[in-house]
């Protein structure tokens, strides 16, 4: 879209379709360069070793054939939440609890800044939309930078987990915490314009600005195995295969997610 023209409409994606994952990983590859939490890769997506986790969700806006914006949750699962770097005890706690799933990498690009609150109400409605119906009964974290938590706890309900703050990607961040109800009795009630705004976004039936798709999809491997690799992901997990080799024949436990014990 040219610059001063008039925008396109808006439209959002969620699923884990290979069209909406290949361009959300461009843009946050962007977003994160720019904010210098890593440095640019040769192919200018960004593969964090959760994203490989099944059930992740991808929610992707677009203004005409612009992809502007893209937010995650990220299933728990043999590769852990990103915000396990940081986080780790209190996110096991909750982990002894039930599932945990975690929200991020909302980015909007640069050049439709502009229209960012529009993007971002659709796109966290929809990531809400996605909590309610395929994660009900989980706990659902998010970091944020400690400037964020008034925005964010506000939209979403947050309780604060961490008083202190804790280096993620090289800046402070503190971990907040939400449910599904907790989620549907916020946007239900409606005690401030923006949460009335999001309920009608959530509360939606069949929006026409939002196409949702099963999840599932299998990714092109040569791509895949570009990034896993470009992330150095591999190398992970031979570091991983040689613990589990070194523990063969002694009692092996896992956690629910599937994953070692820490320590």
């Amino acid at each position: 879209m040219e610059a001063g023209a008039a925008p396109e409409r808006l439209t959002v994606s969620m699923g884990d379709r290979f069209e909406d994952v290949d361009p959300a990983l461009g843009i946050i590859h962007d977003g994160f360069v720019s904010a210098g939490y890593m440095e640019p890769r040769p192919s200018g997506r960004r593969m964090h070793p959760a994203y490989l986790n099944p059930g992740g969700i991808h929610v992707v806006a677009r203004m005409g054939s612009d992809v502007v914006g893209t937010i995650i949750m990220v299933a728990d699962g043999p590769f852990g939440l990103p915000s396990d770097r940081a986080f780790i005890e209190e996110i096991d706690q909750l982990r002894a609890d039930r599932s945990v799933r975690e929200v991020g990498s909302l980015v909007v690009d640069a050049r439709f800044r502009r229209h960012t609150r529009t993007i971002y109400m659709h796109m966290l409605a929809t990531i809400v939309r996605a909590i309610v119906t395929h994660a009900s009964d989980a706990h659902i974290i998010l970091s944020v930078s400690p400037e964020s938590v008034r925005f964010t706890a506000q939209m979403f309900e947050c309780d604060l987990l961490t008083q202190d703050r804790r280096p993620l990607y090289g800046e402070p961040a503190v971990l907040l915490h939400t449910t599904a109800s907790i989620l549907t009795n916020c946007y239900r009630d409606g005690a401030t314009a923006s949460r009335r705004e999001m309920g009608r976004l959530v509360f939606a039936r069949g929006p026409e600005w939002l196409d949702e798709h099963p999840l599932g999809a299998e990714w092109p491997a040569d791509w895949l195995n570009l990034l896993v690799c470009e992330a150095d992901i591999l190398r992970r997990l031979q570091r991983q295969k040689a613990r589990v080799d070194a523990l063969l024949g002694s009692s092996i436990e896992v956690d629910g997610a599937g994953r070692l014990p820490h320590g």
